[in-house]
C-alpha cells in the first residue's frame, strides 16, 4: 500500500488554489501527475497524494511545476468564491461516483483535443499538396509561354524567308519553272485496303501441374474492379486532377523522386482516400516513411500493399517483392531481424538471382548471432 502524504500546504484566493506536496526526498523524475477538474493526484512510490477538490477548477487553466523538493500547483477556480477547505465532502460512494465522473469528462476533453488536432494535420497535408500543385501549375505555365515564344519567332522567321521568294526576279523564277525536276514522273497511288485485327484470348503456357492460371485470373478480376471503382469514384466527384488517384499516384512518384518525402506521402494519402485499394499507393507511401526514418508506418503501409496484391501471382511479383524488401528494412531497423528475415525470404522467392536480398539476409543473421 502506497503512504498517503498529508503533510502538504495549500493556499487560496477568490480566483486561484496553491498546493504545494513535499517529495520526501524522492527524484522529481519519479513523480507522476494527474489531474481534472475535481481531483489532483501525484504518485510518487512508495508515497502518494491525491485530494478530491472541494469544487471545480479549469484544467486547462491550471499548472503543476515539479521542483527538486516539491510539486507546486496553481489552480484556477471555475466559479470565483472562497473554499475555506481543500478536500471535498462526502461519502466514499459519494466521492469514488465523483471522481469517475470528473475522469469521463477528462477523456471526452482528451479525445476532442486528439480529433481537434487530427483535423488540423490532414488540412496542412491538404494545403501542402495544393501548394505543390500550384508550383507545378506556375512552372508547367512558364514552360509553355517559353515554348510558344519559341514558336512564335520561328514562325516570324518563315515569313521573312517568303516575303523574299515573292519579291525574287521574274526572270528566275520563270527559268526555274522551265527546268523539269528529277523524278518528276508520278508513282501510281496505293489501292485502298482494309485490315481486321483479331485479339486472341490470354494464354497460359505454363504446364497444368505449374499453373497459377487461377489466381492470374482472379488478379486480373481484382483490376478490372479496382479500375471500374476509380472511374465511379471519378465521375461522382468533380472535376480536376486532384480528384484522380491515378494522377495523384503519379504526382508523388514525381515528388518522390525530388527527395520532397513529405509531400509524396501527401499525394499518396489523397490517392488511397479515393481509391482504397490501390497497392501501388501504399507501398510507395511505405517507401517514404523509409526515408523519412518511420520504420512503423514503413510496415503499416507495406503490410496493408501485401494483403491487396492477392492472390500472388506473375502481374504483381514486382510489386510484392518491393513492398517485402520495404517491410522487411522497416522491421529490421526496429530490431525485429527474425521477422525482417523471413521477409527477405520472401523476396528472394521472387526474385532467387538478387544477390542485395542474399547480403541483407547475412547481415541480420550476424546480428542475430551477435546478440546470442
Amino acid at each position: 500500500m502506497p503512504i498517503k502524504v498529508t503533510d502538504y500546504k495549500w493556499e487560496e484566493t477568490e480566483s486561484t488554489v496553491h498546493i504545494s506536496v513535499p517529495l520526501k526526498g524522492v527524484k522529481k523524475d519519479k513523480a507522476d501527475i494527474y489531474s481534472n477538474d475535481l481531483l489532483v493526484k501525484v504518485n510518487f512510490p512508495p508515497y502518494l497524494f491525491e485530494v478530491d477538490l472541494f469544487a471545480a477548477v479549469d484544467d486547462e487553466a491550471s499548472t503543476a511545476v515539479i521542483g527538486n523538493s516539491t510539486v507546486d500547483f496553481t489552480l484556477t477556480k471555475r466559479v470565483p468564491s472562497l473554499w475555506t477547505r481543500l478536500q471535498a465532502e462526502g461519502d466514499h460512494a459519494q466521492l469514488l461516483q465523483r471522481r469517475q465522473d470528473a475522469e469521463e469528462r477528462k477523456r471526452e476533453q482528451l479525445k476532442q483535443l486528439q480529433e481537434d488536432r487530427r483535423a488540423k494535420e490532414q488540412d496542412v497535408n491538404r494545403l501542402a499538396v495544393q501548394k505543390q500543385m500550384q508550383i507545378e501549375e506556375e512552372r508547367r505555365a512558364a514552360v509553355e509561354a517559353a515554348r510558344q515564344s519559341e514558336i512564335s519567332k520561328a514562325v516570324e522567321g518563315l515569313s521573312d524567308l517568303d516575303q523574299l521568294s515573292v519579291t525574287s526576279s521574274p526572270a528566275t523564277s520563270a527559268s526555274t519553272a522551265q527546268q523539269p525536276s528529277a523524278g518528276a514522273a508520278t508513282q501510281p497511288v496505293r489501292a485502298a485496303g482494309k485490315i481486321s485485327v483479331k485479339f486472341s484470348a490470354r494464354a497460359f503456357p505454363t504446364p497444368s501441374r505449374e499453373s497459377y492460371r487461377e489466381q492470374e485470373e482472379q488478379w486480373q478480376e481484382k483490376q478490372a474492379e479496382a479500375r471500374k471503382a476509380v472511374q465511379e469514384a471519378k465521375a461522382a466527384l468533380a472535376g480536376g486532377p486532384g480528384n484522380d488517384p491515378l494522377w495523384l499516384l503519379d504526382k508523388g512518384k514525381d515528388f518522390f523522386k525530388q527527395g520532397n518525402y513529405q509531400a509524396a506521402i501527401n499525394a499518396f494519402t489523397s490517392a488511397v482516400t479515393l481509391d482504397a485499394n490501390m497497392a501501388a499507393a501504399y507501398s510507395n507511401r511505405a517507401a517514404c516513411h523509409l526515408k523519412l526514418l518511420d520504420p512503423q508506418a514503413c510496415a503499416a503501409d507495406a503490410s496493408k500493399a501485401l494483403s491487396l496484391l492477392l492472390p500472388p501471382c506473375e502481374e504483381n511479383a514486382q510489386s510484392r517483392l518491393r513492398a517485402f524488401c520495404r517491410r522487411g528494412a522497416a522491421l529490421a531497423q526496429l530490431e525485429d531481424y527474425q521477422s525482417a528475415i523471413s521477409d527477405y525470404i520472401e523476396a528472394l522467392k521472387i526474385a532467387p538471382q538478387s544477390e542485395s536480398i542474399r547480403a541483407d539476409i547475412e547481415t541480420l543473421r550476424l546480428k542475430i548471432a551477435g546478440e546470442g
